[in-house]
């Protein structure tokens, strides 16, 4: 789910404390989506600014009732750290569609007689925290229109001649990345309390350690580690860092 909010060059340029000809991009995570996996964004275009969450299907199925799309976009504009980036702008443009996160387990056969799928339609969308698609759409149309052209000179539009797309998405980035990435999305679907668990204490145990209460930083330091140890533990918080590690990073 996604809107465009049009405000004044100067305002977005001043909230974002962007200079001429920069942009900003934000991704939010935990209370975005209420806890789902998934993430919400921010950036700033040229005289609008995108807004939106996106969710699993999977996790929409998970609760019961089914949150409503728009509820949680609502949700997500009110958000202290949100808000003021969009006030008093008017919404211009509204949308709503599905992305293919699959991964690269899941990817479709890339060519056929005669055809070559490209972008979202190949599920070419990179699953870690990067959350690339549009950069693998314009490699992979690129790729797809100097295969055509070899494909013309030769007069063979055959799966086998068209074949050379698929070879060259292997020789690039494109599916470099979604190989190494393979995981991500399975592993975030699978450990859910890096969404919303360990964002939610982390930022409850900052907000201890850095209020004043008029004890010294090394007694504060102690219930702070105390805390951590109680709700999250250090054995487990490294072994979700490193499978974290091997999965998104």
């Amino acid at each position: 789910m996604k809107e465009v909010i049009a405000l004044p060059k100067q305002v977005i340029e001043d909230r974002f404390q962007l200079k001429e000809n920069e942009g900003a991009a934000f991704e939010y995570f935990g209370q975005a989506t209420g806890g789902m996996v998934g993430s919400g964004f921010l950036y700033t275009n040229a005289e609008t600014v995108s807004i939106g969450v996106g969710v699993t299907i999977a996790e929409f199925h998970k609760r019961s009732p089914s949150p409503n799309p728009n509820d949680l976009l609502e949700q997500f504009k009110k958000h202290p750290a949100v808000e003021p980036f969009i006030r008093g702008g008017e919404t211009v443009e509204y949308m709503s569609h599905m992305i293919p996160e699959a991964g690269y387990r899941n990817l479709p056969e890339l060519v056929a007689d005669g055809l070559i799928l490209v972008g979202d339609a190949a599920g070419l969308v990179n699953t870690s925290l990067f959350h690339e698609g549009t950069n693998l759409a314009m490699a992979s149309g690129k790729a797809a229109g100097e295969t055509v052209v070899e494909a013309k000179q030769k007069g063979d539009f055959s799966k086998q001649s068209l074949e050379a797309y698929a070879r060259k998405l292997e020789n690039s980035f494109v599916l470099q990345d979604m190989r190494e990435f393979q995981d991500a999305v399975h592993f975030v679907s699978e450990n859910p309390r890096l969404l919303n668990e360990y964002p939610e204490v982390m930022a409850e145990l900052v907000a201890d350690y850095l209020s004043v209460t008029g004890e010294p930083k090394k007694a504060i330091r102690e219930k702070v580690l105390k805390k951590f140890k109680k709700r999250i533990g250090y054995l487990r918080a490294a072994k979700d860092a490193w499978k974290a590690k091997k999965a998104l990073f």
